[in-house]
């Protein structure tokens, strides 16, 4: 008696379910325990950062720009953005130890750092205590609240050609909040320039393909649809003056694997030469070999379907609930 596994493409696709499956719920059980760590959450929102000289005033000959009656020869960023409460608690001023502080890049300095939209109720303080260094102070910080300001920054030699975003994007936030794990820095999401029938495409694309799945893995766990276990084919196997019941598989090698249904013993046979010898009686069985692993493959499929839904909707939510964060600060002014 030899044993043989024979997979079929449904066997290779449920494996390859279960692991993208797997994959996703690891994903999901890292980001719950973070933010089970760190239920603050304050994200930076980049809206704009403008090189005021290297893109305008460098192009004009003669053209020669001053702050505060100083002649000005270096680059300077107007740099816009807000502070959005994204986390699931109110950050309040006894969680605060030392206040919120943005740290410039080496050889930069504020030269003007102006809170421009907040809240009534939200009292922001902000204060240039160092040359590359400011602080914002605030009270009762609810959650899905923000403000945003406006800043200039002047760049130092060491920025000859760069770009103002690649300065942005090396700003620093730090902090001693309770319950608040890094400043997540993010561009505001632009809206798709798309035509409204290939938005409508994409939707439906979207949502299609997790119903898809969603589908196949229930089929699977409740033994209904085309992916359900059915009724089989057994036989009776009279050889040797003995009767066992059997099942036969055929394999890619052209023999046949003899699969005893009360052993699972597996035989390896050319069935051509082995029915000279024996006798199959066909009977056919309304039991349904549904095992664990089937219903443990349609439930990561079900899972993994929403998994797939987040994924493919997860840019439009999070532009929804920026744009509505900022709205409402705006809105409060």
């Amino acid at each position: 008696m030899g044993q043989q596994i024979n997979m079929t493409f449904s066997d290779y696709l449920s494996i390859a379910g279960i692991l993208v499956s797997v994959l996703f719920g690891i994903w999901g059980i890292y980001l719950a325990v973070r933010r089970a760590k760190y239920p603050a959450g304050i994200s930076f929102v980049r809206e704009q950062s403008v090189a005021l000289l290297e893109d305008f005033a460098k192009k004009i000959p003669n053209l020669a720009v001053r702050y505060k009656d100083t002649p000005i020869e270096k680059n300077i960023v107007l740099l816009s953005g807000y502070l959005v409460n994204d986390g699931s608690v109110d950050i309040t001023k006894q969680m605060t130890e030392l206040p919120l502080t943005c740290v410039l890049p080496s050889g930069c300095s504020w030269l003007e750092f102006k809170v421009t939209t907040v809240a009534p109720a939200l009292k922001v303080e902000s204060l240039i205590v160092e040359s590359r260094k400011v602080e914002l102070s605030f009270g009762l910080f609810r959650r899905n609240e923000s403000f945003s300001f406006q800043a200039l920054v002047l760049l130092d030699n060491e920025f000859p050609n760069s770009k103002a975003g690649d300065f942005a994007s090396e700003i620093l936030w730090t902090h001693r909040i309770a319950s608040l794990g890094e400043i997540k820095t993010i561009l505001m999401p632009e809206q798709e320039k798309r035509g409204k029938t290939k938005q409508w495409v994409r939707r439906i694309i979207y949502t299609l393909l997790p119903l898809f799945y969603a589908v196949t893995g229930f089929s699977m766990l409740a033994g209904i649809g085309p992916l359900a276990v059915v009724p089989s084919i057994i036989y009776e196997l009279q050889s040797q003056d003995k009767t066992t019941i059997v099942k036969l598989e055929p394999n890619r090698d052209g023999t046949t694997a003899i699969i005893n249904i009360e052993t699972k013993e597996i035989e390896k046979v050319d069935l051509a030469e082995f029915v000279k010898t024996a006798k199959f009686v066909p009977i056919y069985t309304e039991k349904r070999e549904k095992t664990w692993i089937t219903s443990l493959t349609g439930l990561f499929i079900i899972l993994g379907s929403f998994f797939i839904a987040y994924m493919a909707f997860i840019k439009d939510y999070k532009r929804h609930q920026l744009c509505k964060l900022v709205a409402a600060s705006a809105k409060e002014t």
